[in-house]
């Protein structure tokens, strides 16, 4: 009897994660699908400074005033970036690169975080803290995300 109920109880527990599982993995796809706009702000690739600067202070040490904003809303290029978003492979370790543009991805649900970007001079990135995996065999949506990344910086329509 006991053995009955132990798996009564495991069954329990199972279907529980299961169904947070599929709650929370609904909510995540769900946002990854509503990009409302891209908002980009990077100052010069050619910006020098002492230290360098992180994801996390790029806002405070560059202010509005210094740095290029501009915003992209077409469809087309939302759409690109979500299937790219969904496929990324990360590094392990603490990101270090000297960050001249940040990437905000807003959704249409106002209330969710946007998801940051940054990207360095040389185009290294950094996705919400962690830093995407360099240009290996295998890589290709990582290369692809970087090259989206850098046209849509320079103004380079993407379709």
């Amino acid at each position: 009897m006991t053995m009955m109920h132990h798996n009564k109880n495991r069954v329990g527990v199972e279907f529980f994660f299961l169904f947070l599982i599929m709650l929370f993995g609904n909510r995540v796809c769900g946002q990854m699908t509503s990009f409302k706009d891209v908002e980009i702000k990077s100052v010069s690739a050619n910006t020098t400074s002492i230290v360098s600067i992180s994801c996390d202070r790029f806002d405070s040490i560059f202010p509005p005033e210094a740095c290029k904003v501009k915003y992209i809303t077409d469809s087309t290029t939302l759409e690109s970036f979500r299937e790219l978003l969904q496929s990324l492979k990360f590094q392990t370790g603490e990101p270090k690169i000297d960050v001249r543009t940040k990437f905000y991805f807003h959704f249409e649900d106002n209330n969710a975080a946007p998801i940051v970007i940054c990207a360095s001079k040389f185009f290294e990135i950094v996705v919400n803290g962690k830093e995407i995996r360099k240009n290996r065999k295998g890589n290709r949506k990582n290369k692809t995300l970087v090259d989206l990344l850098r046209k849509i910086k320079d103004g380079v329509d993407y379709k």
